[in-house]
This record gives C-alpha cells, sequence and structure tokens, in this order.
C-alpha cells in the first residue's frame, strides 16, 4: 500500500467498478475512485459495535491528501477514545437535500447487503434526479415522473424498488423528525411481470427483422442483437473493449472485473457473432464496441449504458409487438433456444457463466470450449433459419 501523495492520486485511473487505494501511513485513511473518475477520501474504522463504517472526509478536488490525512487522524483519535464522530455528526448534520437524508438513511443499521444494494439504486437511478432537490421541496409529481422514466425505459422492477426506497427515505426522515410530509406515501407500485418472458420464434424473427427500424445507432441495435446470438449478460456485452476479442481464434475474453460473478470468461464467437461485429463502426479514438454518446458527438471514454438499450425498446415497443421484453430476456431466450436444441445443461451454464460454487468449477471455467463453440454456432444457425427461413448446416454436437 503507497503513501498517498497528491501525484499518486492524480495519477490514478477509474475502472468498471468502484474501488480503494489504502495509505500506508495512516491505517484506515484511504482514497476511493468510482468509474465516472470522481475521487473521494474516506477513513474506516469499528465503532463500539465493532461494525466496520466509512466516512467520506472530502473530494480530492476540494482537499489535498496531506489534508485528509490530517483530518483521519483527527477522526481517528476521537474513536480511539471510545466515540462514534460519524454518529456524531449525523445527529447534528441539518438536513438540507433529498441527497443528505439519503446518505443519513445509508448509515442506519441493518443489512450490508441491503444497504449497499440501496446505495447503489440511489446512486444509479435517483440521486440524479432528486440528490441536490432540498428535502422538503420534493413533489409527489416529481417522483411518479422519476418512476415513469424508470418504467418506460422497461424497469418495471427497479421502477419498484426506486419508488419504494424513496417512500421508506421520507418515512426515515420523518421518524428524525428532519421532514413532515412524505411525497411518495401514496404511489402505487407498477405491475411487474414475471423474469420467465423467453421470445417465441416468430418473435425472434420479428426482433431481427425490425430492429434495424429503431431510430438509434448501429452501435445500439448491433449490442442488441449480440446480447440473443452470444447469450452473454447485457452488461457484459455493452461494456465489451475491442482489445477483449482474440479474432485470430474466434474468442472473446470477457475480464473478471467486467463479469457478474468477477470469474473470468470466454464466449467463442459463432460465425453470426463474427459478422455482427465486423459490421460495427469502430471510432479510433474509443476502446468500446459500444461508446456512449454524448450528444450528437461519440464519447470515448465510456461505453453505451444498458438503460439506453431498454429505453430503445421500451419507447418503441409497438415496433416488436404487443408484448414487452427486456435487454435481459434476449439472453434468456438464448438460453433457452441452446437447451431445445439438446444443448446439456452444464455447457449451457458453462456459456452463460453462472458461478459454480463447487470447489472443481473453480477450475474447469476455462474448460468445454469446444462444447460451447459447438453450442453457439448450433444456436447460431438456429437463429438464421427462423430469421431467413433457411437451415444452415448440422453440425454434431459434443454432450
Amino acid at each position: 500500500m503507497p503513501k498517498l501523495t497528491k501525484r499518486l492520486v492524480e495519477e490514478l485511473k477509474p475502472k468498471t467498478h468502484d474501488y480503494r487505494v489504502w495509505d500506508d501511513k495512516t491505517s484506515g485513511f484511504g482514497v476511493r475512485v468510482k468509474p465516472s473518475g470522481a475521487l473521494a477520501y474516506f477513513v474506516s474504522y469499528r465503532n463500539k459495535g465493532k461494525k466496520v463504517r466509512r466516512f467520506t472526509i472530502g473530494r480530492s478536488e476540494e482537499i489535498t491528501p496531506m489534508e485528509a490525512r490530517k483530518k483521519a487522524i483527527q477522526f481517528l483519535a476521537q474513536v480511539s477514545l471510545g466515540h462514534d464522530p460519524m454518529a456524531i455528526a449525523l445527529e447534528t448534520a441539518e438536513v438540507t437535500t433529498f441527497g443528505d437524508l439519503a446518505s443519513e438513511y445509508l448509515q442506519r443499521k441493518g443489512s450490508e447487503k441491503v444497504i449497499k444494494e440501496d446505495a447503489r439504486i440511489l446512486e444509479k437511478d435517483v440521486l440524479p434526479t432528486l440528490g441536490d432537490i432540498p428535502v422538503e421541496k420534493v413533489q409527489r409529481r416529481t417522483v411518479v415522473i422519476l418512476i415513469d422514466k424508470i418504467r418506460d425505459r422497461g424497469s418495471p422492477v427497479m421502477a419498484n424498488r426506486c419508488g419504494g426506497l424513496v417512500k421508506r427515505i421520507y418515512s426515515f426522515g420523518i421518524s428524525r423528525g428532519v421532514i413532515e410530509e412524505n411525497p411518495a406515501r401514496d404511489i402505487k407500485s407498477t405491475r411487474e411481470r414475471s423474469r420467465d418472458r423467453v421470445l417465441t420464434d416468430k418473435e425472434i424473427a420479428v426482433f431481427w427483422d425490425r430492429v434495424d427500424d429503431l431510430p438509434y445507432s448501429t452501435h445500439l441495435k448491433s449490442a442488441l442483437k449480440l446480447i440473443l446470438v452470444t447469450g452473454q449478460r447485457p452488461g457484459e456485452v455493452i461494456g465489451a473493449e475491442w482489445d477483449d476479442f482474440d479474432f485470430e481464434n474466434g474468442v472473446w475474453n470477457i475480464p473478471g472485473e467486467k463479469t457478474k460473478n468477477r470469474l473470468s470468461h470466454s464466449v467463442p464467437l459463432s460465425s453470426l457473432a463474427e459478422e455482427i461485429i465486423r459490421d460495427i463502426p469502430r471510432h479510433d479514438g474509443s476502446r468500446f464496441l459500444f461508446p456512449a454518446k454524448r450528444g450528437k458527438s461519440i464519447n470515448d471514454s465510456k461505453h453505451m449504458h444498458v438503460s439506453a438499450m431498454a429505453h430503445a425498446i421500451g419507447l418503441h415497443r409497438e415496433i416488436f409487438g404487443k408484448k414487452s421484453w427486456s435487454p435481459h430476456d434476449l439472453r434468456r431466450t438464448a438460453a433457452t433456444g441452446l437447451a431445445s436444441l439438446g444443448i446439456s445443461r452444464l455447457v449451457v451454464s458453462k456459456i452463460l457463466n453462472h458461478k459454480d460454487r463447487a470447489v472443481t468449477g473453480i477450475y474447469d471455467r476455462f474448460a468445454y470450449e469446444t462444447e460451447k463453440r459447438q453450442a453457439l454456432e448450433a444456436w447460431a444457425q438456429k437463429i438464421v433459419e427462423i430469421t431467413e427461413g433457411r437451415k444452415g448446416i448440422v453440425i454434431p454436437l459434443m454432450k
């Protein structure tokens, strides 16, 4: 662990996930780096209940490493005397914005897993809209518009989670005497569909035929196709980088830091997958297959967001038929399609990169490459058969 200096902090680069760099001079002091590139100094400690807590000292643009370290030392000195400075700060702080109240809410007692998920939902979907609004100024209509926006992008479950979380935060604020009214109190949950949606062959044909009619970039439409053809998670597809692909051997290597289960994953590329990738316009300044857009220009430093695909599908649902579906449903359709071809559950699981809790699963996650390749090629040919009405060459499968 290095000593945090101004130069070291300035050289820290963002990754696809949050990470922390600890200072080797002051125990518990460090800096957190977000995917957006934002950096914040913090101090970690254990309160009287032996629970680990982290207190944000300040953002890197507001305070130097030396000043932050000094504050951390002062903070830890209070802890050594048996005090909990963070709890004291929360009790005396004047809550002014929804973001302030949400921050106080996250410091409550409860399951670490639940609190972490609440923080993720807040950062992704709620705070960008409500964070800077004075807590007493948030109107019911504002919350309704937020929830509708999330639902309209094809995420009814997340819409309900956000609505429920806002409601709980305001209930917490009322119990602490911060606010008198809960603007989310009477907002009804939207109906959730079960997470078992699989596109029929006819729907696959309609999707393939009409996806190019969407008034969006080739990148977005190619990403949707690639989810169906490879069966990979939407987030892993849109986060793909050109350097992840070994075209000579026809393999897409997904690093562990990009996968849901943090396990490196290899995806054999079918001929159809390679055809889709070859047709994707490449931007010299971007390492991503699917770079983000900022207005009419390309943002080379970021990739497209999953919500962009979900939003496009939700906004133009009539193009594909009456029944709605999401990008993740394309992955589920691929899994079901592979199984319908007689592919073993084990091979399908390997293709989907489902976590194997068995010890052997740790060692053989790179195995079954031949079986995976044959299975994905067979699935690609099935898609061609469905979408073009012709049968491809039959490849014998290893089960």
